[in-house]
């Protein structure tokens, strides 16, 4: 047989003196069971064994020859895609090939088509107060059923008091603020996946965490009284006087003075240049949709503060230092109220708010009111 023999046999024997006719019974590849969601594409993957003529391909679905058309396409060396698939589809599919020489059939396998889960319970958003039990409710449907788990985004499900109860419901107990956060079930199945996501917020009463403490000082001096509250929502502060004469009823919040009164960012009401009529009983409240607290503190006030002066720990001393150069005088007091340290007759030396030195820099020298020498570029200053 000659080569143009075998050519002319390939184009399906018309012209050959001998036609050689083959077909393999190994298919390369044969399709698998598969599962493909409805409304999916799914591939049954198949190529046919060799041969001469050159095998084509056809399936068959239940023992029916499928027709190859928009729902059902035929690509690559004889791999089947099902497009928009529908439960009909579901059988037993074999890839068939065949040429002149026979048929050879491949191993059946089943194509199920399935349903991706879908959410039919959706959790919802829970607003509770702190120490209180909250559950969250997720049910979901789907073929094959799916499974339920919970997470948290940004987080971690509280262990050891977090349940998954009978109805895939996930139930926290004695939940704190840490708890929380958006939460989320995901149910899945061998087709897909559907997530649905609720919020949590726990609500905690305001607590002190500072106190406000009596005070006794003398007139014309600086008061303060600290209060420091937490809570979830963080809770509003204010302080309020009863029967004051900054005012009755008057109620003085951070960030806004009323006359000699004014509250500082952290709580604290603070009492400049304190008169006889100062002297009562002053409350700091903290009110949050959670609840409400307050704390009272009292002030006397003397005509003389029985509080001792400012103690100086360690004062400046005389130094001698090269032209140019920076000075720093070392010093340290104690007292209450906590005393300032501050440069007299000197605007413009600094003064560190983390220390108690005072830094007289070169420029001020010429400034300084203090005692000073100059020897051989050298100046002396005298504390």
């Amino acid at each position: 047989m000659t080569s143009e023999d075998i050519v002319s046999c390939q184009n399906g024997c018309l012209m050959a003196k001998y036609c050689l006719l083959l077909l393999r019974d190994d298919f390369q590849v044969h399709p698998r069971n598969t599962e493909v969601a409805v409304g999916d594409t799914g591939v049954l993957y198949c190529h046919p064994p060799r041969g001469l003529p050159e095998p084509k391909v056809k399936w068959k679905k239940d023992g029916e020859t499928v027709r190859i058309s928009g729902h059902f396409e035929l690509k690559g060396p004889g791999n089947l895609f099902i497009n928009d698939a529908r439960h009909t589809d579901s059988g037993i599919y074999v890839c068939i090939a065949e040429n002149k020489a026979g048929e050879r059939e491949s191993s059946p396998a089943r194509l199920l088509v399935r349903e991706k889960p879908r959410i039919t319970k959706s959790p919802e958003d829970k607003t509770v107060e702190e120490g209180s039990n909250v559950q969250f409710q997720c049910q979901a449907e789907g073929d094959p059923p799916p499974t339920i788990v919970w997470n948290r985004v940004s987080g971690k499900v509280p262990g050891t008091r977090s349940e998954i109860l009978a109805d895939r419901s996930l139930k926290l107990s004695k939940v704190l603020v840490s708890d929380e956060g958006v939460y989320f079930c995901r149910a899945e199945n061998s087709v897909g996946f559907i997530e649905a996501p609720a919020r949590l917020t726990v609500h905690s009463e305001p607590t002190f965490l500072v106190t406000p403490a009596n005070k006794v000082v003398g007139v014309g001096r600086r008061v303060s009284f600290r209060c420091e509250v937490i809570g979830n929502p963080p809770p509003a502060l204010f302080w309020s006087k009863e029967t004051n004469h900054v005012g009755d009823g008057v109620l003085m919040f951070p960030r806004q003075d009323v006359g000699r009164f004014s509250v500082t960012t952290d709580g604290t009401l603070v009492i400049e240049n304190v008169r006889l009529e100062d002297e009562g009983e002053f409350m700091c409240q903290a009110i949050s949709v959670a609840g409400s607290a307050f704390a009272k503190a009292t002030l006397q006030v003397k005509d003389v503060d029985p509080r001792p002066p400012p103690i100086i720990h360690q004062g400046p001393q005389n130094q001698t230092l090269p032209v140019n150069s920076v000075a720093m005088l070392q010093c340290s007091a104690s007292g209450d109220p906590p005393p300032t340290i501050t440069c007299t007759d000197q605007p413009s030396c600094h003064i560190p708010s983390y220390t108690g030195a005072v830094y007289l820099p070169w420029t001020t020298f010429t400034t300084l009111n203090h005692r000073h020498h100059r020897h051989n570029d050298e100046v002396e200053l005298e504390g």
